[in-house]
């Protein structure tokens, strides 16, 4: 008994913070691990030197989105400059051939923006980060591993010899079957229409919950007219 209540203690502090964090370093640890432990490291592509200059300015403007959220003095500011990093990775998307990913992007980041900033207004959450530097140092070299991690796993996977049998699938049965000429449509809405409609009731339910989180009155604001009806009632 003791035992599991001291490893309970540790494994739950109950501090949503501690979740978060833990949750993030496995996942660093999952990606980096085994591409270091089996020797699965991709090769690094070399920069392309005849980029056309609109391409690097949104790539730019990308990093520059970055490192103005690391170094924002306050959460609106971090806030604000996300959305400007999220918009720039959109045109990326729309530049490379990618319109309807392009698209959702572009309300992600939007409604991302319009949330979090709902959310840090009606909560009266700190405009500050009060976090410690050894808390931010290791905040950070977390998201850098989660990161690299991602990186590393997605480049190694476009090196893998790829099965074009599903996409000769789609594209020769997609109007046959499912009257539709857009592919991308009719995998969504017809071939895997039950994710898709998983997805969408995922986004609904975050949509409630944040609904509700931000009509949450503070106990302050719910004090106040109890104690003015107290006191016209003394009065009367």
């Amino acid at each position: 008994m003791r035992i599991s209540f001291h490893a309970t203690r540790v494994i739950q502090p109950g501090r949503l913070e501690f979740y978060v964090t833990a949750t993030f370093a496995v996942i660093a640890a999952v990606l980096l691990v085994p591409l270091f432990l089996y020797d699965e490291l991709p090769s690094i592509p070399a920069w392309p030197n005849d980029m056309p200059i609109h391409e690097l300015t949104f790539i730019v403007i990308a990093v520059a989105g970055l490192f103005a959220v690391l170094t924002a003095s306050s959460r609106l500011t971090a806030i604000i400059a996300l959305g400007i990093q999220g918009f720039a990775v959109a045109v990326i998307f729309l530049l490379f051939g990618a319109p309807d990913l392009s698209f959702t992007q572009f309300m992600v980041e939007t409604l991302s923006v319009v949330i979090l900033t709902l959310v840090m207004t009606r909560l009266r959450l700190s405009p500050s980060d009060h976090r410690g530097l050894g808390q931010k140092l290791l905040d950070s070299t977390i998201a850098i591993a989660c990161g690299t991690g991602f990186a590393l796993f997605l480049m190694r996977a476009t090196e893998a010899s790829f099965d074009n049998r599903l996409t000769d699938f789609y594209n020769t049965y997609s109007k046959i079957i499912a009257h539709g000429a857009n592919v991308v449509n009719v995998i969504i809405v017809d071939f895997r229409g039950t994710d898709t409609l998983g997805e969408i009731a995922v986004v609904m339910i975050t949509g409630l919950a944040i609904l509700a989180l931000i009509r949450i009155r503070p106990a302050a604001a719910l004090k106040g007219p109890a104690k003015t009806a107290k006191k016209k009632g003394a009065r009367t």
